[in-house]
């Protein structure tokens, strides 16, 4: 639709005549000679028309003719794209405050003779500076090791470690070079120092590890709302995510193995770094934290009111459901997500693409090289060198992978010893042998601690 509007410039400065016309040029000009005053203001007021005229004519044309429908549009628009987005938080808030979209009260502080009570946990759900400036997660490694303890009388036993142990700690050590090793624990001063007079091979070495330190931490018991913790899991459930929350970090079971430095993850700017497992839940087997963030605040408040018992009701489901809902709170970097292959590779079951996948020996050669070649060093070199259609045999390509979960309970639980075959279990042997997957991705760190003299054993 053409516009109904005509252009009128005003006329040229010089009195001449401009690109335009005005109908009373004449009767003006005689005006002008008489009264230069009125002159003005007649001028004045035939602009004023012309502008008034030509903006009515244009949004009569463009959609709308009125105030009152353009704010009508701006309603629709409101309602389409939803209220405009809130001024940020303060990055201190005042202490003890909850952000709105969480709404929990807190549950009461422990008193000093309840667990964890060594643990100095507080509820207060704040912004820190650390959470709020950006600084990268602490470079602290977490580990939970719980005594078994005597079912009818509670008595601990020895503080005693596995070879799978010993790896999961060495590794962190050896990959990540953290500030501090932190495994907590129930074992009192006298049983470590009996476990590095008296203990096992592994044992001795495990503590000789540098900047490993042993704390205590009560296991609990039950929750703050009465609900009874009594599986060794929930009991580590509880405690990993409460240390995290005060203190930040990277938590791993210990059959967590690391295979490479978690330095780029650790200072992508997110508060949280999760992967995820088989199913596409989170797992809660390893993930990484900035201290007192508010999603691991809420994450460890709400297990106590969440927890009833169910294998991972309290722990990995809740996580799962938690990054959704705080997806887009505060600065919306609240946690980074990776796929399954990154941390969790495999499955927890017997078959091929599970405890298979991981420890099955291969005593037979495929006839097939070692397909680890060197990493291009140049753009020319990745694409003369690139094979599409590439064989790796039994091996499976470890390279996307930061921390493998062994899932080393699953093998007693499905009685999967035999995978082992000549070596029996999971020993030093069976890794330096190669021979299975779990064993190439462990090789370097065993033959580290080896050379190192920290773990010290006749092969």
């Amino acid at each position: 639709m053409s516009s109904s509007y005509q252009y009128f410039p005003l006329p040229a400065s010089n009195g001449g005549a401009g690109e335009g016309t005005f109908a009373g040029k004449s009767t003006i000009n005689r005006l002008a000679n008489r009264r230069p005053l009125l002159v003005g203001v007649f001028l004045a007021f035939l602009c004023f028309l012309s502008g008034f005229w030509v903006d009515r004519a244009f949004f009569s044309n463009g959609g709308y003719d009125s105030f009152a429908a353009e704010a009508a549009w701006r309603e629709q628009m409101m309602q389409a794209q939803g209220p405009p987005p809130l001024p940020p938080a303060p990055a201190s808030p005042p202490s003890g405050h909850m952000p709105p979209s969480v709404n929990l009260p807190p549950p009461p502080l422990p008193p000093p003779s309840s667990p964890l009570a060594d643990v100095s946990i507080t509820y207060t759900s704040t912004n820190t500076a650390a959470s709020a400036n950006g600084d990268d997660i602490p470079n602290l490694v977490h580990f939970v090791r719980q005594l078994n303890r005597d079912k009818k009388t509670n008595a601990p036993g020895p503080l005693k470690f596995e070879f799978r142990h010993f790896l999961a700690y060495y590794s962190a050590h050896m990959h990540l070079k953290p500030d501090r090793i932190t495994i907590w624990s129930d074992a009192t001063p006298d049983i470590i120092e009996r476990a590095r007079v008296e203990g096992d091979e592994y044992t001795k070495a495990v503590l000789r590890i540098p900047n490993l330190h042993l704390e205590y931490v009560e296991m609990p018991n039950a929750t703050a709302t009465g609900t009874k913790i009594e599986l060794y899991a929930h009991k580590s459930d509880f405690v990993r995510t409460r240390v995290m929350a005060e203190h930040g970090g990277m938590y791993f079971d210990d059959d967590a193995w690391v295979l490479k430095d978690l330095a780029p993850l650790r200072k992508a700017g997110f508060d949280n770094v999760f992967g995820r497992q088989w199913g596409n839940d989170i797992c809660q087997a390893f993930w990484m934290a900035k201290p007192k963030n508010d999603l691991m605040q809420a994450w460890s408040r709400l297990q106590e009111t969440q927890f009833n018992g169910d294998w991972v009701r309290a722990s990995n489901e809740l996580i799962s459901r938690l990054v959704y809902d705080f997806s887009h709170y505060g600065h919306g970097r609240n946690a980074l997500i990776l796929e399954q292959d990154a941390f969790f590779p495999g499955m927890w079951h017997a078959g091929a693409d599970g405890l298979q996948m991981f420890y099955k020996v291969h005593n037979k050669p495929d006839g097939k090289p070692e397909p680890m070649g060197a990493t291009p060093t140049s753009v020319d070199e990745a694409v003369s060198s690139y094979i599409h259609d590439r064989d790796w045999g039994w091996r499976r390509d470890w390279r996307l992978t930061y921390v493998i979960h062994g899932f080393s309970n699953a093998v007693r639980a499905e009685k999967a010893e035999w995978m082992f075959d000549q070596y029996k279990s999971f020993t030093p042997r069976y890794v330096l042998a190669r021979k299975a997957n779990i064993a190439r991705a462990l090789y370097p760190a065993l033959q580290d601690a080896l050379r190192s003299g920290i773990l010290q054993i006749s092969l």
